[in-house]
């Protein structure tokens, strides 16, 4: 069984596949996989894939017949994932040499459920570090206090799911899986869910993910009816810290009975 399941959704990424998972070849290692997904792509990279698949060690091939999103391409690869921990790179962004080892290394050290990590936001060739609103760094923290309180920036204000790390145990009720009906806005909402299913997490002193902003391809360029998804998202969050807060409450309720 791997030690790490890294999951690439791919979408007519032809310009930039290249660069992508040649970064994955500097980052292999015998107990990393590496789940290419192919989202049903119409310009060259599924040839690219095919090309990069035959020489990456640990990497397997999801096809999808239609497209079907990122959400679902994120879903697919974790559905196929056999890692102790799971991470997620978009087919558009890079990592720098060692960041996985980097990550797994410190969540063996942590012993978290999860942790999130810098990234480098690159905007043609400029470089910024951004850095999650974390407390502390390198130290276990409880997942609720990245939540609150309302009117801080606070972790769940940093929905970018391939800035971490996450344990499989997390994903294997069938349960943090991607909402598939939007398009846009499905890492917020899914950030949120994490914050409120695992116990511990750890905000990590790693900037090895490159983010590529300011591509045609980039969410960040989307101007249509898709952005009216944040509103359904917030919906759905909404509704899930209901739930969450109701059973709270009923499991702090004493049970009625008096001490004799």
């Amino acid at each position: 069984m791997p030690k790490l399941s890294v999951v690439v959704p791919m979408h007519n990424v032809e310009v930039f596949a290249e660069s992508t998972l040649r970064s994955l070849a500097a980052n292999a290692h015998p107990d990393f996989e590496f789940l290419l997904v192919d989202d049903c792509s119409t310009d060259a990279t599924p040839w690219l894939i095919d090309r990069w698949a035959e020489k990456l060690p640990g990497a397997r091939v999801i096809r999808h017949e239609t497209n079907k999103g990122i959400a679902q391409a994120r879903n697919s690869g974790i559905d196929a994932a056999d890692g102790d921990f799971v991470t997620f790179l978009d087919g558009d962004d890079w990592y720098g040499p060692r960041h996985l080892a980097g990550m797994v290394r410190a969540m063996e050290e942590l012993g978290c459920d999860f942790a999130r990590t810098d990234h480098v936001q690159a905007t043609g060739t400029e470089r910024v570090i951004r850095r999650p609103p974390a407390r502390v760094r390198n130290a276990v923290m409880d997942p609720r206090d990245g939540i609150a309180p309302a009117d801080m920036e606070t972790m769940v204000d940093y929905p970018f799911v391939w800035a971490g790390i996450y344990r499989r145990h997390l994903f294997d009720d069938g349960g943090m899986r991607f909402a598939t009906e939007l398009r846009t806005a499905e890492d917020r909402l899914w950030i949120w869910r994490l914050h409120l299913k695992a116990r511990t997490y750890a905000s990590l002193g790693l900037h090895g993910v490159f983010y590529r902003r300011g591509v045609a391809t980039s969410l960040t360029q989307i101007k249509d009816d898709r952005q009216l998804d944040f509103i359904p998202a917030y919906d759905a969050l909404l509704r899930d810290v209901g739930r969450t807060g109701r059973r709270t409450v009923s499991s702090s309720r004493p049970s009625g009975r008096t001490a004799p």
